[in-house]
């Protein structure tokens, strides 16, 4: 039969086409064993049986590149009895031309395996090798804008700079081997390894056996990142647990301290107040389980009685140490002397002196003389105090007259006297009653709670502190105050 004629075409057309239809069928099935692997392990065997069944390859291998040592570390193979052991499968220059299919992002076949490259050692005469990249986002040039007056690997059909000759010049490497390892290290490489197949027992390597690996590798390639992105995700996972496991037991931890460190702050509070004070209400509320509001009303002497409430700056355990400290100072020098000045100066003096702290304090201190009925008060930048006449309503504010316990290294204060022949009430309160914003961000503020205490001085000490907190409710609505409150009012 004539080669040239007719029928002789069709035939070898036929023969050719059939060869491309088992080809397709080959690496469609190995490409379902590739999608279809479940984990490494899986991968791995699905490949060997795959290569060795249906291309006739006796040895295959999968390398990762490590990229601290530059190194190729083979992750799986098949056909194989310990031969890759101990062997290192450099990436510099002088390599196996195996690190071609790497920096060159193309598959390369290894005829006649040369004495320097890794594979001669382990009994290997030919061999093919193929690049395991991820996915392609864009391409390299692309990505950094370049132009054919600056990019030699603009419009390459590799995708990548560092896959291109004579784009070393982007790297500021003065050879091959500092190209190779800027390459690696750039944020644009993305080749994860090889794909290796031995050749030794099959010479001949198709157009159409490459086509379908190439095929088959860039599917490794996407499964073998996705596995990566997996393994990174399930150690940060593991991580996280950790944490949490940790934060979770310290916060227990913090929850059981903070708890104790309340229930000792609450016996610092007062539990009872002296009979000579006609009456007494309070209320108390922390941020959180420990705050730094203080407040008493205790005896001095038999004609005296001190009437005092604190606010520490900030909140939480630093706040409450600090108003711990105070409380201990105060009932330590109200026995030197009934001067509210003189005592607020003496703890400044100690706060100043040994406590060296950022935080500050605003207090309120008056003394009360029960048989001159005069109130002696002094007022260190705290909140204005009520001074109610109960008879007529009439409202006198006892105002800051000085700066803060534990500002200045000097604090200059003042006393100052209120002659009380009638029956008078006291209202305290700390700021956070009148900075308390609702939704809209609006203070409950001074001039609210101005008009209740103008309006309740008939009723009892409890009716009053009934309606600032009611009022304070309504205002604030459904969102939580963020400061400490603490409300005092004192008949005298």
């Amino acid at each position: 039969m004539n080669m040239d004629s007719p029928e002789s075409l069709e035939i070898n057309l036929a023969q050719l086409l059939q060869k491309q239809l088992a080809t397709f069928a080959v690496s469609h099935e190995i490409g379902r064993a590739i999608v279809s692997a479940v984990d490494f392990p899986s991968l791995v065997k699905s490949l060997g049986v795959g290569f060795k069944e249906l291309m006739g390859f006796e040895r295959m291998a999968l390398f990762q590149i490590d990229k601290k040592d530059q190194v190729l570390v083979p992750i799986g193979e098949h056909g194989f009895a310990g031969e890759l052991a101990g062997v290192e499968f450099k990436l510099d220059f002088m390599a196996g031309e195996y690190s071609d299919a790497v920096f060159r992002n193309r598959h390369i076949i290894v005829e006649s395996v040369p004495s320097y490259d890794s594979f001669s050692q382990i009994n290997c005469e030919s061999y093919i090798a193929f690049p395991l990249v991820g996915r392609v986002v864009a391409h390299c040039w692309k990505e950094r804008n370049c132009n054919c007056a600056y990019c030699p690997c603009y419009d390459s059909p590799n995708p990548f700079c560092w896959a291109t000759e004579g784009a070393s010049c982007f790297t500021g490497a003065s050879d091959e081997d500092e190209r190779r390892v800027a390459c690696i290290n750039c944020s644009q490489f993305q080749c994860l390894g090889i794909l290796w197949l031995d050749l030794s027992h099959r010479k001949m390597v198709t157009g159409e056996d490459v086509s379908a690996l190439s095929t088959i590798a860039l599917q490794i390639g996407m499964v073998l990142e996705n596995l990566q992105m997996y393994d990174a995700l399930k150690e940060s996972n593991q991580i996280l647990s950790q944490t949490n496991t940790k934060l979770e037991e310290a916060q227990r931890i913090i929850r059981r301290d903070l708890d104790q460190a309340r229930k000792i702050q609450e016996r610092l509070l007062p539990v009872s107040f002296p009979d000579d004070l006609a009456d007494v209400a309070w209320h108390y509320d922390s941020q959180i389980e420990i705050g730094g509001d203080y407040f008493d009303c205790f005896p001095i002497d038999e004609q005296n009685f001190g009437i005092i409430i604190a606010d520490v700056s900030g909140h939480g355990v630093a706040a409450a140490l600090v108003m711990s400290m105070f409380k201990v100072l105060l009932k330590e020098m109200v026995n030197s002397t009934n001067s509210p000045a003189l005592t607020l100066m003496a703890i400044n003096e100690t706060f100043i002196n040994e406590l060296k702290s950022d935080q500050f304090v605003t207090v309120f201190y008056g003394v009360w003389n029960r048989h001159k009925r005069t109130l002696q008060w002094t007022n260190a930048g705290h909140p204005p105090v009520f001074l109610q006449n109960l008879r007529s309503g009439d409202l006198k504010m006892l105002a800051s007259r000085g700066p803060f316990v534990g500002m200045l290294d000097e604090l200059s204060l003042q006393d100052e006297t209120e002659s009380l022949s009638d029956q008078y009430r006291l209202v305290l309160y700390t700021d956070g009653i009148t900075e308390s914003e609702n939704h809209s961000g609006e203070a409950f503020g001074d001039d609210l709670l101005h008009k209740i205490v103008q309006s309740t001085h008939r009723k009892s000490v409890d009716g009053v502190k009934s309606q600032v907190l009611k009022a304070l409710q309504k205002h604030l609505g459904s969102k939580a105050n963020n400061d400490d409150i603490t409300l005092l009012v004192v008949d005298i």
